[in-house]
């Protein structure tokens, strides 16, 4: 397995993180992506499958390979928790989290105000109908 791997990783040699997907009994290849980036990157992946009855390369499938369909929605993913813009995007989600929190406040506040309101004003009613 580790002559395998050592195969694909040859295929990028600057790459700085490789993962593998361990293959199932009957499989033909194993895939290992190699990551050249800091992992929030994803068009910075290459993804190699090396057979493994034969040890040689089958496929290498850069992220421009993928379809457009395909890249966006790894994109966004990255894109959403802001790992793909590195710290500028990550303090811009960061941001979007904490005006979440205001909000999601404010909301609970004003409603438990309503609340209060709407409650105080029936005791009044039932006081004053009393009289």
């Amino acid at each position: 397995m580790s002559e395998l791997i050592a195969v694909a990783a040859q295929q990028v040699p600057d790459w700085r993180t490789l993962s593998v997907a361990i293959p199932g009994g009957d499989a033909e290849v194993l895939s290992v992506t190699l990551d050249t980036g800091n992992g929030g990157q994803p068009q910075r992946r290459t993804t190699v499958e090396v057979d493994i009855a034969t040890g040689e390369v089958s496929a290498v499938k850069p992220f421009s390979s993928l379809s457009t369909g395909r890249q966006w929605r790894v994109l966004l993913r990255f894109l959403h928790t802001g790992e793909a813009l590195g710290v500028v995007g990550q303090t811009i989600a960061g941001l979007a989290s904490l005006a979440s929190v205001i909000m999601v406040w404010t909301g609970l506040a004003l409603a438990y105000r309503r609340l209060l309101r709407s409650l105080t004003k029936r005791k009044s009613k039932r006081v004053a109908g009393a009289s």
